[in-house]
């Protein structure tokens, strides 16, 4: 079955232990969301950038800022969302370099496994922002937030998430969700 996707990059959070936007930080000659948007751009039909700062227009990207403000991640996901053309979308922080094509590639592979969203498990830890997520979740998004509960492991109880095993690819790229939120990590 052929599918659309579309990769949602966040890039609006707080950045407070980096001091300042850090998608827009040099990690390894370039901006950091530089590497979120080369990885999707080959596995999505279109990119939307989830933030308010108007100085990620430089990508020629449409931006989507929060609906629901000071929401977090899922206030940025649940907006982008709203955007969206296909049903799926493949969501990633602007701060993790390291995603690679292999995952993108699993997650991908196994939308038929879940109802509403496909999340990247690993020794016990979920990651949500190297997700995949379908359209049916917004409704129940929209009542969380309008809730106060804005959270993402919360919805993924609620909502039959399918956690995917990704052992393997840790094996063989231990760095694989790994994000960048002080200086020093940008050294690396």
């Amino acid at each position: 079955m052929n599918r659309q996707f579309t990769g949602i990059i966040l890039a609006g959070g707080k950045s407070s232990r980096m001091g300042k936007d850090k998608g827009m930080m040099e990690f390894r000659g370039r901006p950091l969301i530089s590497h979120a948007i080369e990885l999707l751009t080959v596995h999505c039909q279109e990119l939307l950038i989830s933030t308010g700062n108007t100085e990620y227009k430089q990508f020629g990207l449409p931006l989507v800022p929060d609906i629901h403000a000071e929401f977090g991640p899922m206030g940025g996901i649940y907006s982008a969302m709203q955007q969206i053309s296909g049903d799926w979308s493949i969501v990633l922080a602007c701060d993790m370099p390291f995603v690679n094509h292999q995952l993108c590639d699993l997650l991908k592979e196994n939308a038929e496994n879940s109802r509403c969203c496909i999340v990247p498990e690993h020794d016990g830890f979920l990651e949500p922002l190297a997700a995949m997520y379908h359209r049916r979740i917004i409704p129940e998004m929209k009542n969380a937030l309008e809730l106060n509960q804005p959270s993402l492991y919360r919805l993924f109880q609620t909502s039959g998430a399918f956690f995917l095993s990704t052992d393997q690819l840790l094996a063989d790229s231990p760095d694989l969700f790994a994000n960048l939120n002080a200086p020093e990590d940008l050294k690396g």
